[in-house]
């Protein structure tokens, strides 16, 4: 489910239906951060990096509680960083240069602080499956 909970306006109810209905698989899926760095640093200047179809973004707190209302499974967050890619394409010369050298910096702040990342990867996985050697 990639980049498809925000999409959603009843997510709790898609997440129980699919862990309901796929008893023995893990759910992956992932998520933009609502405290990412550049959403952060966007704020600061009056802007809002979000798409018109989201319905909703996440925190790290929020998709813990969200997915951690979800009975039996065990869940695991991990942080992905920013990349600057249509920026980076989009432009060249020292522009290009100013931009890779920022989305580094970015990246260093993520990693340093996951809480700043730019989204969330999300594993979902029933309690049965946790002494499975699969």
């Amino acid at each position: 489910m990639g980049e498809l909970i925000e999409h959603l306006t009843d997510p709790f109810s898609v997440l129980l239906h699919i862990v309901s209905e796929f008893p023995q698989c893990s759910i992956v899926l992932s998520t933009p951060n609502a405290t990412g760095i550049t959403n952060v640093l966007g704020a600061m200047l009056s802007r809002e990096s979000n798409h018109p179809d989201h319905v909703a973004i996440y925190s790290y707190k929020t998709l813990r509680t969200l997915i951690g209302r979800i009975p039996n499974v065990q869940i695991e967050i991990k942080p992905y960083l920013t990349v600057y890619y249509e920026a980076i394409l989009r432009n060249k010369g020292l522009r290009r240069l100013i931009i890779k050298t920022t989305n580094i910096s970015v990246n260093i702040i993520e990693k340093l602080r996951p809480l700043y990342s730019a989204g969330y990867v999300v594993i979902i996985t029933p309690k049965s499956l946790q002494n499975c050697d699969s």
